[in-house]
């Protein structure tokens, strides 16, 4: 692989351990704001239209975006993160099944310098991946059981190839998961088992609430807790085993985005959902920079899913001595 920002000690690590923290590339002030700004405008619009409908006793209005989100969680079980969505799910879209994708967020998916350090893992032929989440996780102790879903709390142990199916198997795949808030010991960090990305894909177990998880017969070994303050990015190897802690705090909101980038040529693991070329050194005309033209393949994709029902397949189907067969 040939780059021009290349860190051997930073590759090294990754190598080593199957995940490294860079440290200051994002400006949590400069870079975060805008996102800050357009997720507190759009808990507002929810917020007040459920106040409207008598589903909230106020609409809250002039609180930061976590204060507000703690005191309409507090009120109602309406399915608030689904609003903040900037993919889709796998099956029962419709229509109405929100979709949300900021420009502020693609300027952060597409910052130079977040891109620098990508090219440094998978060359400069860089594809985001559509399979991108964000996650909101309130303190844990508000949501029943019931109600708790990785999106919102905990993560199951799991290793990011196995979201995909099997043409990405040899992909390149690097996840970057960026914190907005400070991610704490206390609010539910990442947890690592350092060197497991050198194991093969493991199964996963399909799960009643429709997450996956690998059985703990797969997941021996230290565990390792890996707090990230807001403006470092940590990267992932596409094997490496891992889960999150839940939030144990009363008062904290921990905020961040799952984002997945692989070499252009390679396949994304999710064909019928659209990625986009975010760097290439090859032909830079590919370069997809409209944001507008993005969200709208991403609703087109929308009517498609609605239209035809479709149910998108994943890799694992349960049944074995360790997924309860």
């Amino acid at each position: 692989m040939t780059s021009t920002c290349t860190d051997q000690p930073l590759l090294d690590e990754f190598n080593e351990n199957g995940y490294v923290i860079i440290r200051g590339v994002f400006d949590p002030i400069a870079d975060f704001q805008p996102l800050m700004d357009d997720y507190t405008e759009r808990l507002g619009e929810i917020a007040g239209q459920w106040h409207k409908e008598g589903a909230l006793t106020s609409a809250f209005d002039g609180l930061p975006f976590d204060q507000k989100l703690i005191q309409v969680i507090n009120e109602t079980s309406r399915p608030w993160i689904d609003y903040f969505n900037f993919s889709l799910p796998l099956w029962d879209v419709t229509e109405e099944t929100p979709f949300h994708f900021p420009r502020a967020l693609f300027n952060i998916m597409t910052k130079p310098q977040l891109l620098d350090k990508i090219e440094m893992f998978i060359g400069p032929e860089i594809t985001a991946n559509p399979i991108q989440h964000v996650r909101i996780k309130p303190p844990q102790a508000m949501f029943a059981k019931e109600e708790q879903h990785a999106l919102i709390a905990r993560t199951n142990w799991h290793q990011d190839l196995g979201v995909t199916i099997e043409e990405a198997n040899n992909t390149n795949l690097l996840t970057v998961w960026i914190p907005i808030y400070d991610s704490t010991l206390e609010n539910g960090s990442l947890r690592m088992i350092p060197g497991s990305h050198r194991d093969p894909l493991v199964e996963h177990c399909p799960r009643t609430d429709g997450d996956i998880e690998i059985p703990p017969e797969h997941r021996r070994g230290d565990i390792v807790t890996v707090p990230v303050d807001a403006g470092d990015v940590l990267f992932l190897h596409k094997l490496v085993k891992h889960d999150s802690a839940p939030n144990e705090t009363t008062d904290q909101v921990r905020w961040s985005y799952d984002l997945r980038y692989n070499p252009t040529s390679e396949a994304t693991g999710r064909p019928e959902w659209p990625g986009f070329v975010a760097r290439s050194q090859a032909d830079p005309e590919t370069v997809d920079s409209d944001h507008d033209a993005i969200v709208r393949r991403w609703l087109d994709k929308r009517t498609w899913m609605a239209g035809t029902r479709a149910h998108l397949v994943r890799r694992w189907k349960g049944g074995s001595m360790y997924c309860g067969g």
